[in-house]
């Protein structure tokens, strides 16, 4: 995969996570293909499809709870949504990689290493709650923290 390609989909992520309708914290996750350089599937963070606009209706769930924490209250999140579009079209995620504004929690990381992802390049976003990444590299997912530059993508595609 070319680096413009790379930066395309990071771009394509960054305005995914400008759709969700979170009060708290917007989040995009685009699923690709690295070989065949194709979108597989993409979601952001929101309420259930085809539901309220947010999650609790008019207020958001989560206000008030510890960050982290009590992951079955509020919104569905994106990479959950992307790995639920995927699931709803019958398309496979082994091998795929997860481009995300943001590092994962320990649930989604769980989803992401039960699916087969090779790779998560989390992006310019909330950096230093390890536990998801952990659990990712434990698991034999490589992971890559980014700011998105040309020389950080190169290294990103290398590792």
């Amino acid at each position: 995969m070319k680096v413009k390609h790379l930066l395309h989909r990071i771009n394509s992520c960054l305005s995914l996570a400008s759709l969700s309708s979170c009060v708290r914290r917007k989040f995009g996750c685009v699923i690709i293909d690295p070989k065949a350089n194709i979108i597989l599937s993409e979601g952001y963070n929101g309420a259930l499809r085809g539901g309220a606009e947010i999650c609790g209706g008019s207020k958001c769930e989560r206000e008030g709870l510890e960050p982290g924490t009590t992951y079955e209250k509020g919104c569905v999140h994106a990479e959950q949504n992307a790995i639920y579009n995927a699931a709803r079209i019958g398309s496979s995620l082994v091998g795929s990689w997860f481009i995300i504004n943001g590092e994962p929690c320990l649930l989604c990381a769980k989803a992401i290493a039960q699916v087969g992802a090779s790779k998560v390049i989390c992006v310019a976003g909330v950096f230093g709650k390890p536990d998801g990444v952990n659990l990712l590299k434990d698991a034999g997912v490589n992971v890559v923290l980014v700011e998105p530059t040309m020389q950080n993508l190169k290294d990103a595609l290398n590792e």
